[in-house]
């Protein structure tokens, strides 16, 4: 799976038909406005120039209408989106993982720190690191040793990726006790990336 933007990566996940929270990447002022009367409340708005652009979290339409007509605006393109933050006392945790195509080892990193980005919680000193040589080996130590919760939490997420083929790149993830986004299951997805 070759990813090279994040537009590639929101297009990925709609085709994919992952779990997110509803989005569009605008284009224009018009666009974003119209797209804000058609989701709810809370709104958020992120720039998609580069990694880790401006975020806005949890706006009223109002406010989000006022943050577009003002000069606070973030570069175009940007993606408009029903802000998932409201079920944030709902989040077990976050994180990234990769599975490798070539030799099926897994690695990534998961926090339970809420009430920020997934790319924000990577970067703390208090989330945990998970690596396994492959999945039948994760599989083996989950049902042999009746494992720790972060080990019975990282199956959900590596049966998930596995299940849409989500190999070779990173996949940046929310897991919620409550159904979220779109498929309303308990993942949502936030990004795909190897570049």
């Amino acid at each position: 799976m070759l990813i090279t933007t994040k537009l590639d990566s929101d297009a990925k996940i709609k085709s994919l038909r992952l779990n997110y929270s509803p989005f569009k990447v605008v284009y224009a002022k018009e666009e974003a406005l119209t797209f804000v009367e058609k989701i709810n409340e809370p709104i958020g708005i992120r720039e998609k120039r580069t990694g880790g652009g401006q975020l806005i979290r949890r706006m009223t339409k109002q406010q989000a209408i006022d943050f577009i007509n003002s000069d606070k605006m973030v570069e175009y393109p940007c993606a408009v989106y029903q802000d998932v933050s409201e079920t944030d006392t709902k989040l077990i945790y976050q994180g990234e993982i990769f599975i490798d195509g070539t030799n099926g080892h897994i690695a990534g990193r998961l926090s339970y720190v809420k009430s920020i980005s997934v790319r924000a919680a990577m970067l703390r000193d208090d989330c945990f690191d998970i690596a396994y040589g492959t999945y039948h080996n994760m599989l083996y130590h989950w049902d042999r040793r009746r494992c720790s919760m972060g080990l019975r939490r990282c199956k959900a997420i590596v049966d998930y990726c596995c299940k849409y083929n989500l190999i070779d790149c990173i996949v940046e993830f929310s897991y919620y006790s409550v159904p979220v986004g779109v498929n309303n299951e308990n993942i949502l997805i936030w990004e795909l990336r190897n570049y």
